[in-house]
């Protein structure tokens, strides 16, 4: 007979956040450092490095910032 294989489990991913409290909200004059949370768009993001005017949810700006999840 042939052996039945096993299955493999599949691992969960854990949410970043479910809904956290809104960070202060981005602004485009605002020089922003590494580790500078801020909040756009009912998502708070953290920098990945500093920048001056990188729109959070720009696909050219997602090397910047790093989506930490929604927030209210």
């Amino acid at each position: 007979p042939t052996p039945t294989p096993t299955p493999t489990p599949t691992p969960t991913p854990t949410p970043t956040s479910t809904g956290g409290t809104c960070a202060v909200a981005w602004s485009s004059s605002t020089t922003y450092t590494t580790g500078a949370a801020v909040s756009y768009n009912g998502v708070n993001y953290t920098a990945t490095y500093g920048s001056t005017g990188a729109v959070p949810s720009d696909p050219a700006s997602w090397a910047v910032w790093k989506a930490d999840g929604p927030c209210t």
